[in-house]
C-alpha cells in the first residue's frame, strides 16, 4: 500500500509538471540582455494563418472562388495542401493501321506550398507556390475535353491583417482571368 501511494505521488507530480510546462507556467523570466539560461523554454512562435483565394472571372461573371486556409509556423518547414482527383483523359493511338482508344489518368486539382520567415517590424516574408489544373469542356472543333493549368510562385511581404492580390493571368483560349488573393493573420 505504501508503495502504491509513492507511485501515485510520482505520477501526480509528473502530470502537474507536464501541465505547467505545456501552459508556460514553468518558464523562467527572461533576464535583461535578451539571452535565456540554458535549459529554459523559449516562447512559442506565433502561428500564421494564410488565406489564399483563387478566383476565376470571365468579364464581369465570377466563375469560381476557391478559398484555402494554411497554418504556417515562421521559420518552420513548408505547409502544403493538395486537393485533386484523377480524371481519365482519352488517348487514341494507331496500331497496325487501326485506331485504338485508351485512357491515361491525370491529376486535376490544386497544389499549394507556403513558407514564412519573420522580418523586422512585425512583417513576414511569405513564399507561395500555386499549381491549379482543371478539366474544361471540349473546344469548338474538338470531340474531347481539355485541361487547363495555372502555375505561379512568388515571394511577398505582409503584416498581420495585410492582404494583397499578387497575380492575375488571362487564359488566351477562354478569356478567363485567374486572380490570387493572399491574406495574413497572426494567431498569437
Amino acid at each position: 500500500m505504501k508503495r502504491l501511494r509513492t507511485v501515485a505521488a510520482v505520477v501526480l507530480s509528473t502530470v502537474i509538471a507536464c501541465s505547467l510546462v505545456s501552459t508556460g507556467h514553468a518558464q523562467q523570466p527572461q533576464p535583461a540582455g535578451g539571452s535565456r539560461p540554458a535549459g529554459t523554454l523559449q516562447p512559442a512562435e506565433p502561428i500564421l494563418k494564410i488565406t489564399v483565394v483563387l478566383s476565376r472571372v470571365n468579364g464581369e461573371k465570377k466563375i469560381a472562388n476557391l478559398p484555402f486556409v494554411l497554418l504556417v509556423t515562421p521559420n518552420g518547414g513548408p505547409t502544403t495542401v493538395q486537393m485533386s482527383s484523377q480524371v481519365p483523359i482519352p488517348i487514341t493511338t494507331v496500331n497496325d493501321g487501326k485506331s485504338v482508344s485508351s485512357y491515361q489518368y491525370q491529376n486535376i486539382g490544386t497544389n499549394m506550398n507556403v513558407q514564412a520567415s519573420p522580418l523586422e517590424g512585425g512583417a513576414y516574408n511569405i513564399s507561395l507556390s500555386v499549381n491549379v489544373s482543371q478539366e474544361l469542356a471540349p473546344a469548338e472543333g474538338f470531340s474531347t475535353g481539355r485541361t487547363q493549368s495555372f502555375t505561379s510562385s512568388t515571394r511577398i511581404t505582409l503584416k498581420d491583417g495585410g492582404s494583397i492580390q499578387y497575380n492575375a493571368a488571362t487564359d488566351k483560349m477562354t478569356g478567363d482571368l485567374v486572380k490570387v488573393d493572399v491574406t495574413l493573420n497572426v494567431i498569437k
